[in-house]
């Protein structure tokens, strides 16, 4: 395995997804891809939102540019010295992960998943458990 994605998300599990991709970047010697994804969906939804309203939103680019940064921020606080590609894209979700990811030959998907049901059994989320279907290699989720 050569390049693998980190999907950046917010919550507990984002530490042990960054520290599990950096272990797999470094015994293998592979690249990372880490990645701030924003649903487009949810974007335009906001963006009517907002113009019913009359209230300014922020375009594309700046909604991408934010997100780049947060991807950013999550590296170094992270990888810390380790070299890895940055990224904020703007997609339909859960494709634009995959399709990011095979755009940029990446062949491995770490993604954090929801925490575990009263019954012990994971419920990965419907964003996680349709990169694992529709992914061509492996995919490491992460739950806390």
């Amino acid at each position: 395995m050569d390049r693998a994605l980190v999907v950046v998300n917010s919550g507990d599990a984002e530490q042990v997804l960054g520290k599990r991709a950096g272990e797999f970047a470094t015994a293998l010697d592979a690249d990372l891809h880490v990645v701030k994804f924003a649903d487009q969906s949810e974007y335009q939804r906001q963006l009517e939102k907002s113009a019913a309203n009359s209230r300014n939103f922020d375009s594309m680019e700046d909604v991408k540019a934010h997100a780049r940064e947060q991807a950013q921020r999550y590296a170094d606080k992270v990888f810390g010295d380790l070299d890895v590609e940055v990224a904020g894209v703007v997609d339909n979700l859960p494709n634009g992960i995959v399709s990011y990811a095979e755009e940029h030959n990446c062949d491995h998907i770490f993604v954090t998943g929801r925490k575990r049901s009263p019954s012990g059994k994971v419920l990965f989320g419907d964003t996680a458990q349709s990169i694992i279907l529709n992914f061509e290699g492996p995919v490491t989720v992460i739950t806390v």
